[in-house]
């Protein structure tokens, strides 16, 4: 059996090797809101090897527990960074407290953005 067919049959066994977690040993930082896509975004990360720095306005205690639980599971590490540390440094600090705690950074996910309503699209209440 060549390598390539051993891969095909490990994975239909549900057995994860490195080709089944193309991110291993890939740290990345994610800025965000609590939300279902950035959940969705670091469990999926961390499934495919990444180790995961997160910084997130608004992260109720017992959601970030969780989500450091379920990287945790997958067998990779988790950096939360809490929002009041993240308004008192500056990028470079923020770069400095992933690598010293992470080894390195790969990768920087921006998921923060917020959009300012148009015109015309105001949202209004309705009685």
């Amino acid at each position: 059996m060549t390598e390539q067919t051993n891969f095909k049959d490990n994975r239909c066994n549900g057995e994860t090797g490195s080709y089944g977690r193309p991110l291993m040993g890939t740290v990345i930082l994610l800025i965000g809101n609590d939300t279902a896509v950035l959940h969705t975004l670091v469990t999926q990360l961390a499934q495919k090897g990444a180790d995961i720095a997160l910084v997130c306005r608004d992260f109720p205690r017992e959601a970030a527990r969780r989500l450091k639980q379920s990287v945790e599971t997958v067998g990779q590490r988790f950096l939360l960074i809490n929002e009041a540390t993240y308004k008192r440094i500056s990028a470079s600090h923020l770069i400095q407290l992933v690598t010293s705690r992470l080894g390195h950074l790969d990768a920087f996910i921006d998921l923060s953005a917020q959009h300012p309503p148009q015109p015309g699209h105001e949202a209004t209440l309705e009685n």
